[in-house]
């Protein structure tokens, strides 16, 4: 069974893509960023279409006003094979992404500290940057869920 599984995903592979390359971005990154005073903790992703996983999470806090303490490796830290880039950008729902607003939140449950989960997208034609804060929206769960496995343990 498991030959099976593997033989059609080759034949996918190399009939190509289902989707266009409108459909299948080259890049997506997803960053989770404190809300409080700290950016230690603070972790980011980015995917490209060839598979090069690169991922970061702060080791140290940051000056105020910046996310970000620790630079993105000079290195991936995965470049996947052509098979696992397939199956993994298959759990990403692109499509959805795009149709979000730049912004999703509940005013409702807004809180002093927490997270908040950065999406950006590019497929060389369009770039789109979501916001989902204080809730969770399903597109952006599907993406943390995809890649927080990257993520360097802190």
């Amino acid at each position: 069974m498991r030959r099976a599984i593997l033989l059609v995903a080759l034949t996918l592979l190399a009939c190509g893509d289902a989707r266009s390359s409108e459909e299948s971005p080259m890049v997506i990154e997803i960053r989770q960023v404190s809300l409080s005073q700290t950016c230690q903790g603070n972790w980011r992703v980015r995917l490209t279409q060839e598979g090069v996983v690169y991922a970061a999470r702060n080791q140290a806090s940051c000056p105020p006003g910046q996310a970000w303490s620790t630079p993105w490796p000079g290195e991936p830290v995965a470049r996947l094979s052509a098979v696992s880039t397939w199956w993994l950008w298959r759990k990403i729902p692109v499509d959805n992404l795009f149709r979000l607003p730049g912004h999703v939140s509940d005013p409702a449950r807004a809180t002093m500290g927490g997270y908040q989960t950065e999406v950006h997208l590019e497929d060389g034609a369009r770039q789109h940057d979501v916001i989902v804060e204080n809730t969770t929206e399903p597109s952006v769960e599907a993406v943390r869920k995809a890649l927080q496995g990257f993520v360097p343990r802190g």
